[in-house]
């Protein structure tokens, strides 16, 4: 059998056109996404998860042959196609809960009944080899707001900024994690985020380096540019990671439950005594809540991966001027 070509871009750029011409946000919640991970796809610049690529084929109602080979399926078996996808998804996600639920159980209560508790939770809920924990948003941010270096790859900015539109603008608001950004700047902690190259993408770049620009008046132009560091590389990352620098004394004293749990996957800082880095998978739709912790071994190669990222990708500098305008440009995105 001859290998048919993947279609997925095209077919989904043509049903947008076709049938979401007008409100392609109203395809993108139904299809738990975000509008700019949508453009992403259709844009070839990245790829769904089986998940997402289901509930596509569902919300635009095709099946998943056409929506990933342009072709109607010839034959009954490939109609099993979507129940075979939704069912490794669902294994998947199974996998995380019970990883998840197992560090959870012995971070809980792991003070009191001391370390028979690990014993009893792995014979109780065998943990799925080489998943972490889990956090929600709400923990994440605890956890963000312990970290002196942030590495964020991503393919949009959701959490960091809320779009405001009206008839002949755009304007913006801080999103949920914003506050933490904001805070960890004006500390001396950085970040150094890697996101896609795209319009809209650039756009909400320059309306969140505004945003951060006004709520730190006291941060010289030239030091905001060194602790918060913005790149756009090629491709998307989908799903996105982030990886913090923590303290680990500060961690626990601070955020004792939170060390608890993310303590199990740290890779220990060589270059710096009492720092470890702690990596994160975002979710790669708004259908899953909680935030996946890497285990200790996919956390050093996420580091690897994001730094060789900036070397192909570009910088996005913006010279903040304190007067209110700003002029923004792009330059050579490779590490200095």
């Amino acid at each position: 059998m001859a290998r048919r070509a993947i279609r997925f871009a095209q077919v989904l750029a043509q049903l947008m056109e076709e049938r979401y011409s007008r409100n392609r946000a109203e395809l993108a919640r139904a299809a738990f996404i975000t509008p700019s991970a949508l453009s992403q796809y259709a844009r070839g610049k990245a790829s769904p998860s089986l998940e997402v690529l289901a509930q596509l084929a569902t919300v635009l109602d095709v099946s998943l042959d056409y929506l990933v080979f342009g072709e109607q399926p010839t034959s009954a078996a490939t109609g099993e196609v979507g129940y075979l996808a939704a069912q490794v998804e669902t294994g998947l996600r199974d996998a995380q809960v019970q990883s998840a639920a197992l560090y959870d159980l012995v971070a809980r209560i792991g003070e009191r009944l001391g370390g028979e508790i690990e014993a009893t939770a792995r014979a109780v809920l065998p943990e799925a080899v080489g998943l972490g924990g889990s956090l929600s948003a709400d923990e994440l941010t605890r956890l963000e707001s312990h970290s002196s270096h942030t590495r964020i790859a991503n393919y949009d900015l959701d959490l960091d900024i809320v779009l405001v539109r009206a008839q002949d603008s755009v304007g913006a608001s801080p999103g949920p994690i914003a506050h933490v950004v904001i805070d960890n700047i004006r500390k001396g902690h950085t970040y150094d985020y890697v996101l896609p190259e795209d319009p809209d993408i650039t756009q909400r770049a320059i309306l969140f380096r505004q945003i951060v620009v006004r709520e730190t008046p006291t941060v010289p132009a030239a030091v905001l540019d060194r602790r918060l560091q913005i790149y756009q590389a090629p491709h998307g990352c989908l799903p996105g990671f982030v990886v913090y620098k923590v303290d680990i004394a500060g961690l626990e004293s601070g955020e004792r439950e939170i060390y608890n749990r993310v303590s199990p996957f740290f890779v220990l800082d060589r270059e710096e005594a009492g720092a470890a880095f702690v990596g994160v998978a975002t979710p790669a739709s708004r259908s899953m809540r909680n935030y996946i912790l890497t285990s200790s071994r996919n956390t050093a190669k996420l580091i690897t991966e994001h730094d060789w990222l900036k070397t192909i990708a570009q910088k996005l500098t913006i010279r903040a001027i304190r007067s209110g305008s700003e002029q923004d440009n792009i330059s050579d995105g490779r590490i200095e």
